[in-house]
């Protein structure tokens, strides 16, 4: 019954955000133990591309007749449940909450080298290719390269920054390509990742971030 809450409270919360959820698939695989910490299911707090550009960006090549000079405040983060099972090659992933449901799937080059790819509903995609540089049994350290293509909007039918996909117009996307560095922690209360990303978006012409924390299901 508590999980039930849980994931309900969660649905609730994320209803109104779409930004990439943390590919579980990713957690199962690249973090040792997987089997003694239940490291299948878990949920995330993840930011979509940040750019101080994005509004001008939008204004300048997307706005049309009902559009306001205001981005849609819901693509800029998301919350979400996640599972995901082992499978002969690699692991899948579904999450659920931010964009609606997200799917994920991670392959990994003899335990070297972890291909990642995730997308949602929101119609939000990356790609994460990283190896690590330390693991360990408490800890670990990943870095890779990454890309992601968004679709983002501005308001039009909605006076508010969290609105509905309805209420937002003149959609555009936005792609970057750059750096990831993913950490973990463990202790015996659980596990805490903590993922950055800087990149370069062509389409704004600069500096792009990505941020995200994931933990492990509450027991």
């Amino acid at each position: 019954m508590k999980q039930f809450v849980f994931i309900l409270f969660l649905a609730i919360l994320s209803s109104g955000c779409a930004a990439l959820h943390t590919p579980q698939s990713e957690v199962l695989l690249f973090e040792p133990n997987v089997a003694d910490r239940n490291n299948g299911k878990g949920f995330s707090l993840n930011s979509s591309i940040v750019s101080r550009n994005m509004l001008a960006y939008a204004v300048d090549t997307h706005k049309h007749e009902g559009a306001r000079d205001a981005l849609a405040k819901r693509n800029y983060y998301g919350i979400s449940f996640s599972y995901a099972h082992p499978m002969k090659l690699g692991a899948f992933g579904v999450a659920l909450g931010s964009g609606g449901i997200g799917l994920d799937y991670t392959y990994a080059y003899a335990d070297k080298v972890f291909m990642t790819l995730s997308g949602n509903a929101a119609q939000n995609v990356a790609a994460v290719l990283q190896m690590p540089i330390y693991k360990k049994e408490k800890s670990g350290l990943g870095v890779g390269i990454f890309y992601r293509n968004e679709r983002h909007g501005l308001l039009e039918n909605c006076r508010e920054g969290y609105c509905l996909g309805i209420n937002i117009g003149a959609h555009y996307r936005i792609s970057a390509v750059g750096l990831q560095l993913a950490q973990y922690f463990d202790d015996d209360k659980g596990r805490l990742r903590i993922r950055f990303s800087l990149g370069y978006s062509p389409e704004l012409r600069g500096i792009v971030v990505v941020g995200g924390l994931h933990t492990g299901y509450p027991r």
